[in-house]
C-alpha cells in the first residue's frame, strides 16, 4: 500500500537535530546495534526512540546514563507525524530480513533521510541517494550519524532526494498507478475483462474500496 505524506511542507530535515528510532524494541529492529552505534558516534544530537518492547528496560537505562538519548514510549500512529517532523534523520537499523520496512518509506514520504543496515525489503526502500546503509556493522552506523549530524548539506541532498523517490515510488498515487498497470498486464488482451477492470479500479481507495475491487474482479474471471 502508499504511503501518504504530510498535508504540509515539512521543515527542513537540517534545521533539525533529533535521529528519530521508531519501532518495537526487540533485538530483531537492532536496538542494541544502534545504541552501540550512538556510543561510538559521540555526536551533539538527540537520540529520540519512539517504541515500547522488551528491551525497554536497555533503553531506558540508555537514556539514563546519557542525556541525549531521548525514550518516548510507545505513541499511537496518529501521533508519529510529530516525531517525523522533529527529524535530521530516521535510523532503521533492523538486523532481520526486514519484508518491507514502513518506517523508511514513511522518512521518505517526510523528507528525512534514512540511516539503515538496508536489510531485506530496506534496501528496495532507500538508497544511497535517499540515505545511508551501514549493514549490520556499529562502526559503519556510527560513521554515517556523524555525517548526519554535522552536514547540512548532506541531509539536505538526501531529504530531497528521500522526498522525490517517495513521490515516484511510494506515494498512494505511485502505487495505485504501479498495483493497476501490473493488473492490466495480467488481465492481457481480454477486452470483456479489461473493460470490467477499469470499471472496478476507479473506486480503489480505502480499505473497504479495495475489498470490493478484489471481490469484482475474482467474478469477473
Amino acid at each position: 500500500n502508499g504511503v501518504a505524506g504530510p498535508s504540509d511542507a515539512p521543515p527542513p530535515a537540517a534545521e533539525q537535530r533529533a535521529f528519530v528510532f521508531l519501532g518495537r524494541l526487540s533485538a530483531y529492529k537492532g536496538v542494541h546495534l544502534l545504541l552501540d552505534a550512538w556510543r561510538r558516534a559521540d555526536v551533539d544530537a538527540e537520540l529520540r526512540i519512539v517504541g515500547d518492547g522488551d528491551l525497554a528496560g536497555d533503553v531506558e537505562a540508555a537514556a539514563a546514563a546519557d542525556p541525549r538519548i531521548r525514550w518516548v514510549g510507545q505513541v499511537d500512529a496518529s501521533d508519529i507525524g510529530p516525531h517525523l517532523l522533529a527529524a535530521r534523520a530516521v535510523v532503521v537499523p533492523a538486523v532481520w530480513v526486514e519484508p518491507y520496512g514502513r518506517t523508511a518509506a514513511e522518512a521518505l514520504a517526510y523528507g528525512r533521510p534514512v540511516i539503515t543496515t538496508g536489510t531485506g525489503g530496506l534496501a528496495e526502500i532507500v538508497d544511497d541517494t535517499s540515505g545511508w546503509i551501514t549493514g549490520p556493522s556499529a562502526d559503519a552506523m556510527a560513521g554515517a550519524l556523524r555525517e548526519a549530524a554535522t552536514s547540512d548539506e548532506a541531509v539536505t541532498a538526501r531529504g530531497r532526494h528521500a522526498a522525490a523517490r517517495h513521490a515516484a515510488r511510494f506515494s498512494p498515487e505511485a502505487t495505485t498507478e504501479a498495483n493497476n498497470r501490473l493488473l492490466l498486464e495480467r488481465l492481457g488482451d481480454r477486452p470483456d475483462r479489461r473493460a470490467r477492470f477499469r470499471c472496478v479500479i476507479a473506486v480503489v481507495g480505502p480499505d473497504g474500496e479495495r475489498t470490493v475491487a478484489a471481490k469484482e474482479l475474482v467474478d469477473s474471471a
